[in-house]
């Protein structure tokens, strides 16, 4: 079992003293701990920004209050003052010895939609598992009763002297104090509970892993570039140096200012940093519980009813039924996977409106991830290969641009988007030699169109991204490859910024076509 060494795990409890075994047995194991009473509103950050993956909440923040219904409404409160809207996906453990009274009605409270922070599981953890209560004596009694009795020897008959000791040592037991300690197994505890509900949740297990990964291997890399000088006085001026050679090689250049020395020495530790978790990622040991095969199920619930689209492979081929309250209500047989929207025809509201919503959602999950992969949506205004510019024209130099890229000039102009991509080389941009934009023109359209115009001029970026919130694609021209300049294209605005996979694969078919060789052939 992995937990997050990352710093995003939390815990929440009033009782500091409950709370503190367990920070220090996660700290014993490299996991750093973000502690809140959830009682002071002072410790509540705000705004909420700490990504958390996961939480360990007591369950009874204040010991006078008993409603369930209270108790379960202060605790999302808690929940969503800590938790960012940004979060992402995270592991709840409630940590309590009241779960029996008030878990279920917890739960139930916290898996509700409309608070938008929904665990990936929830793990009930009994704190008298994990702790023990220790008696702590406010003077060692041997201590203490050697120096009694070598004070009062010789004023005293010994069986005086042994009766106050006696009077004394209960005296000193009455007051003695109790703290709670954790369980010397008590990490493991923590790990088998959690690990047996990652079982239902593998790839939250993933990311975890991932997350993980990310922190050591930039840990790795400052390390390695850091330990090039000596530990010493003199380190911070030695590596002062080290960095601005590292950003004198990336630009080629010797004489550099400040910011472009920076900017580069920076980009030179984030290849470095790349390559060092590509490294760490090859060949780990994935746990077995994390599973990627068919068959799963799109679920979501519509009032009382549940809807189910379950994923299914028949005859070769991927297929999707629709089951309500277990009842196979279409597709019985099965439809194809590209048929998928097809399975609200026929229905009523409110099922049909929630099938079309979840549909939906299934069909455009490749586009927001292409979207995430290869799309920067918020970009800065630094001129920088990658950026996507939009070109405002007339609608009859709209229609007319647009016209060759298509076997049918298309009714709604005003969805297509006339776009220029900057594609000067990496490297020249990188050592501040370019003296021109060089720009690709081509059309942002809409991912349902398909009547493209064939051509080896073409590049077709085939898969969709959300522009919007609606699903376009791309295609370029090699025939309008343009040059201008720099000081002309750094007064637009970017639209969008291609990120360097797709960038780099679209500069290489460009640079393909542009060094095709000719023949003549004398007849």
């Amino acid at each position: 079992m992995i937990l997050p060494t990352n710093g995003s795990v939390v815990i929440i409890d009033e009782k500091s003293d409950e709370a503190l075994p367990i920070i220090k047995a996660l700290s014993k194991s490299g996991i750093s701990t973000t502690y809140y009473s959830g009682i002071k509103e002072e410790e509540f950050p705000n705004p909420a920004s700490q990504i958390i993956r996961l939480v360990f909440l007591d369950l009874q923040l204040i010991d006078s209050v008993t409603d369930e219904h209270q108790i379960a409404t202060s605790l999302v409160q808690v929940l969503k003052r800590i938790i960012p809207p940004n979060n992402g996906p995270y592991i709840l453990v409630l940590w309590s010895k009241n779960y029996a009274k008030y878990g279920a009605y917890v739960e139930m409270e916290i898996k509700k939609g409309e608070h938008g922070i929904i665990p990936v599981c929830i793990v009930n953890l009994n704190k008298s598992d994990c702790l023990d209560r220790v008696k702590i004596l406010t003077i060692d009694p041997d201590d203490f009763t050697r120096e009694i009795v070598d004070s009062l020897k010789g004023s005293f008959e010994e069986d005086q002297i042994e009766f106050l000791v006696q009077k004394i040592s209960k005296e000193l037991e009455n007051q003695a104090q109790f703290k709670f300690q954790a369980n010397p197994n008590a990490l493991i505890i923590i790990e088998n509970a959690i690990e047996s509900k990652l079982k239902e949740a593998g790839v939250f297990h993933l990311f975890t892993i991932w997350e993980n990964l990310l922190k050591s291997s930039g840990a790795n890399i400052v390390t390695e570039i850091s330990s090039t000088m000596e530990s010493s006085v003199l380190w911070e001026q030695n590596m002062r140096d080290v960095i601005k050679r590292m950003a004198e090689a990336r630009t080629g250049q010797n004489n550099i200012t400040k910011e472009i020395a920076l900017e580069a020495s920076m980009a030179t530790l984030t290849n470095s940093f790349a390559e060092e978790l590509e490294s760490k990622t090859r060949g780990f040991h994935f746990p077995d519980y994390i599973q990627l095969e068919s068959p799963f199920n799109i679920a979501s619930y519509c009032e009382e009813n549940i809807l189910k689209i379950v994923k299914f492979e028949g005859e070769g081929k991927t297929k999707v039924k629709l089951l309500k309250n277990g009842e196979i209500v279409k597709g019985k047989e099965g439809l194809k996977i590209d048929s998928i929207s097809k399975l609200s025809e026929g229905l009523k509201d409110p099922d049909k409106t929630v099938v079309d919503k979840i549909t939906k959602a299934y069909i455009n999950v490749p586009h927001f991830i292409n979207t995430k992969l290869h799309i920067e949506l918020n970009p800065s205004n630094v001129l920088i290969p990658g950026n996507l510019y939009k070109i405002n024209l007339s609608t009859k130099d709209k229609e007319n641009f647009v016209k060759p890229f298509f076997e049918k000039l298309p009714e709604n102009i005003k969805e297509y988007k006339i776009i220029e991509l900057e594609v000067s080389p990496i490297c020249d941009y990188a050592q501040n030699k370019w003296k021109k934009s060089r720009l690709l023109p081509g059309v942002l359209y809409p991912a349902e169109v398909t009547n493209l115009r064939p051509g080896n001029h073409y590049y077709p970026v085939s898969p969709a991204i959300i522009i919007d919130k609606k699903p376009y694609k791309m295609i370029f021209d090699f025939h309008l490859f343009k040059s201008l300049d720099k000081t002309v294209v750094n007064k637009r605005k970017v639209f969008f910024k291609l990120k360097r996979e797709l960038l780099l694969d679209i500069i290489a078919n460009l640079s393909g076509h542009v060094n095709r060789p000719g023949i003549a052939f004398v007849s």
